[in-house]
C-alpha cells in the first residue's frame, strides 16, 4: 500500500521569501529583541522549539512578544553574508547535538534541508556576481551556481566579503549531514560519503550533481522522512516559489518515483504548469517527474492529449541527450495504454514521423530507445492490415537493417527485434527467418527482391553513408551494391525480353 497522499493540491502556508533559502536566515542577519538575540546560542529564555523557530522564520521578520515570527518589520542592510551564514550553520549544528532540540529539528527537517541548500547556492552566486579585486583570489573554485529562476542579491545590498566563504560552504554541508542524522538517515549520509556526494556539493561545477545524488539517496530514507520531505517540496513546487523550486523540484521528482508514493492527477497538473519553463535543467526535472507519475496507467492515459504529445515530441529534437532520453521514456509510458483506435492511429503517425530521425543519433541510448519504441508502436498500437501502416514499415526497413550493424550491441539487438516485428506484420516469412539468423547480407537481398521501388531504398541509404560508425557506412555501401546488381539484372532481363519480342 502506498503512503498517504494529499487528495488535492496542498495549501500554501508560508509567505514567499525574497531570498532563496531565507527561511534559514539566522538571527545574526536581522535585528532581534535583546532577549532573543542574547540567548541565540545558550540562553534559557528560549525553549528548544523556540530557538529552532528563530532559525527558520522568514527574512524581514522579528520575534513578537510570544517569541513567534513577526513579518513585515524593518531590517538592517545585509553585511558580509558568508560570515553570518557560517554562524547559522554552526548554530544549527549545535542544535542538532542537543537532545532538547532534536525532536524539533526532526519536525522541521524538510524546511531546514531545502533552505540550507538554497541559501548555500545563493550566497555562493553572490560571490560570483561580485568581481574580485586585483589582489584577491577568485572565489570561483568554491562558488556554487544559483538554482534556476532564482534572483541575484537584493537591490542595494552592500558589497560581499569573500573571507570565510569556503568555510561557510563546508560548514553548511556538515550541517546538512547533522540534520540527516537527526532525522534517522545516518546510513544515507554514509552512502553519500562513499559516492563522493558531499565533495560534489562543495564545488560549483558539481553542486547540482551532488544535490541530485542526495535527492536519489532520500528515496531510500525512512518512510516518515521521505513522505514529509515529499509534501514540503510538493508545496514549494505547487506554489511556484521560484527562489526555491529548482532544488525542491529535484527532491519532489525523485520521491515521486518511489514505488510506495501514490501518483495522482494533481501531480500531473503541477508538472504541466512547468512545461514552458525556460531552463534546461528544470525541463529535465519536469520530464523525469512526468515519467514517474506516468507509472500510474490512469495518469498516463491523461497525457494522451495532443498538446502533451506535441510537447514531448518536440523535446526529441533537444540538444541535451538527457532530455531526449527522458522524452523517449515518457513516450513509451504514454503509448503503453492507448485509450482508443483514433488515439492509437494519431500516436502512431506522430511517432512514425519523429522516431526514424533518431535512429542515427550520436547517443547509443537514444538510438536504442527510439528503435525499441518504433518496434513496440508498430506491433501493439494498430493492426498491420492498413495500407498506410505498411507504407510506414516499408519506409524504415533499410534503416533497421543498417542499424543491425551498430557497434553498440544493445542497439543492434533492438534493430533486429524491430525488424522482426515489421516482417511479421508484413507477412514476409523468408525475411523473418533471415532476421532471426541475423544474416544481414541475405536480408538486403530479400529487400531488393521483394520491393519494386528499389530506388527508394537506395535513397534511404544515403544518410548512412555519412554515419559516424564505419560498420554502418560499410553496410550502406553493400546494400547499395546489392540494389545496383538487382537493377542491372532487371535491365538486362528487360532488354532480353525486348529482343525476344522483336
Amino acid at each position: 500500500m502506498g503512503l498517504p497522499h494529499a487528495a488535492g493540491a496542498p495549501e500554501h502556508t508560508e509567505e514567499p521569501c525574497s531570498i532563496p533559502g531565507s527561511t534559514l536566515l539566522p538571527c545574526c542577519l536581522h535585528p532581534l529583541p535583546c532577549t532573543a538575540a542574547g540567548n541565540l546560542g545558550q540562553g534559557p529564555d528560549l525553549s528548544a522549539r523556540g530557538r529552532v523557530t528563530v532559525l527558520c522564520w522568514p527574512r524581514g521578520a522579528t520575534l513578537n512578544q510570544e517569541g513567534s515570527p513577526q513579518s513585515n518589520s524593518s531590517v538592517c542592510a545585509l553585511r558580509a553574508i558568508p560570515v553570518p551564514f557560517l554562524q547559522a550553520s554552526r548554530v544549527l549544528r549545535r542544535f542538532s547535538q542537543s537532545s532538547r532540540c532534536q525532536g524539533s529539528l526532526e519536525v522541521l527537517f524538510p524546511r531546514l534541508l531545502i533552505a540550507l541548500l538554497n541559501h548555500l547556492a545563493w550566497a555562493a552566486q553572490t560571490l560570483l556576481d561580485k568581481e574580485p579585486e586585483d589582489d584577491q583570489p577568485s572565489p570561483s573554485r568554491c562558488a556554487i551556481p544559483l538554482p534556476c529562476h532564482s534572483p541575484g542579491p537584493s537591490a542595494g545590498a552592500p558589497a560581499l566579503c569573500v573571507t570565510g566563504s569556503c568555510s561557510a560552504h563546508r560548514e553548511a554541508v556538515e550541517a546538512i549531514k547533522d540534520l540527516l542524522c537527526v532525522a534517522g538517515c545516518g546510513e544515507n549520509v554514509q552512502q553519500m560519503q562513499e559516492e563522493g556526494g558531499w565533495d560534489m556539493m562543495l564545488q560549483g561545477e558539481t553542486l547540482e550533481a551532488g544535490v541530485s545524488l542526495l535527492a536519489r539517496e532520500m528515496c531510500r530514507s525512512p518512510a516518515r522522512v521521505r513522505f514529509s520531505l515529499f509534501l514540503h517540496t510538493r508545496d514549494i513546487v505547487y506554489c511556484g516559489r521560484k527562489q526555491e523550486n529548482t532544488f525542491a523540484m529535484a527532491f519532489y521528482v525523485e520521491l515521486l518515483g518511489c514505488q510506495d508514493m501514490a501518483k495522482q492527477s494533481s501531480d500531473l497538473q503541477i508538472l504541466r504548469s512547468y512545461l514552458d519553463c525556460g531552463s534546461d535543467s528544470m525541463l529535465l526535472l519536469v520530464l523525469r517527474g512526468l515519467v514517474a507519475v506516468a507509472q500510474d496507467p490512469d495518469v498516463a492515459a491523461e497525457m494522451q492529449d495532443r498538446a502533451m504529445l506535441d510537447f514531448v515530441l518536440g523535446r526529441l529534437e533537444h540538444n541535451s541527450e538527457e532530455v531526449r532520453v527522458e522524452a523517449l521514456l515518457l513516450l513509451r509510458k504514454i503509448t503503453a495504454h492507448p485509450t482508443g483506435d483514433e488515439e492509437a492511429i494519431h500516436i502512431t503517425l506522430m511517432l512514425a514521423e519523429k522516431l526514424p530521425l533518431l535512429f542515427g543519433d550520436e547517443s547509443s541510448q537514444v538510438r536504442e530507445l527510439s528503435i525499441e519504441l518504433f518496434g513496440e508502436t508498430m506491433g501493439t498500437l494498430v493492426s498491420g492490415k492498413e495500407r498506410w501502416m505498411q507504407i510506414i514499415i516499408h519506409g524504415n526497413l533499410v534503416s533497421l537493417l543498417l542499424r543491425m550493424n551498430d557497434k553498440t550491441e544493445s542497439v543492434a539487438q533492438a534493430s533486429a527485434k524491430a525488424l522482426l516485428i515489421c516482417a511479421k506484420i508484413l507477412g514476409w516469412r523468408k525475411l523473418k527467418r533471415e532476421v532471426k539468423r541475423k544474416r544481414t547480407t541475405r536480408i538486403a537481398e530479400i529487400l531488393v527482391e521483394r520491393d519494386r521501388d528499389v530506388k527508394y531504398h537506395v535513397h534511404a541509404c544515403l544518410p548512412y553513408l555519412r554515419d559516424a560508425q564505419c560498420d554502418v557506412r560499410l553496410a550502406a555501401i553493400k546494400f547499395m551494391g546489392a540494389a545496383a546488381r538487382h537493377l542491372s539484372e532487371d535491365s538486362r532481363h528487360g532488354r532480353a525480353a525486348g529482343n525476344d519480342a522483336m
